[in-house]
């Protein structure tokens, strides 16, 4: 019943943000020896516009998990006419020994104002265990070279545990 009303809420939510665009790039790694940050900054190019909100109306990001299967979904949206490409980065954190360790990520832009993406784990490779997760998601909202960032996470999904997302 969790899963249908999981998939539910996400069927609605990717409905209703549905754009037209094309889709330049999907990335996943799921080495969890990456050092994340480089891994980032080698696939963003531009320049960094210090201010925020001037090119991005809204983010959404989204994290469920169910049956060792993680479904992680991020949307940004742009000011049309302003915004020109979006990419957006989203992290699998875990929270180990009172600290959020990244387990997986992965990397998805569009050439519009407007982006959209839904990455699920496999349970073969990626088996997500008992424990306190939680969603980083990194949006990167461009109007010409020039970016901005935005950072934004979901709230502590507890998966099979009555664990306490401070320890």
């Amino acid at each position: 019943m969790k899963k249908q009303i999981l998939a539910f809420l996400l069927s609605g939510v990717i409905f209703f943000n549905i754009p037209i665009h094309s889709m330049a790039t999907t990335i996943v790694n799921s080495n969890t020896n990456t050092d994340w940050d480089a891994w980032e900054r080698s696939l963003i190019t531009g320049t960094r516009k210090l201010a925020r909100w001037s090119y991005t109306s809204m983010t959404t990001q989204i994290l469920g998990i169910s049956q060792n299967v993680a479904i992680m979904f991020g949307s940004v949206t742009g000011y049309q006419f302003v915004a020109t490409r979006v990419v957006i980065f989203l992290y699998l954190q875990q929270r180990v020994d009172g600290e959020w360790e990244t387990i997986l990520g992965t990397m998805k832009s569009f050439d519009d104002y407007h982006g959209s993406y839904e990455f699920q784990t496999d349970p073969e490779l990626d088996y997500i265990y008992p424990g306190c997760y939680q969603e980083e998601a990194h949006y990167y909202v461009y109007s010409g070279d020039q970016y901005e960032y935005i950072e934004a996470y979901t709230i502590t999904y507890h998966y099979m545990c009555g664990c306490n997302p401070e320890s």
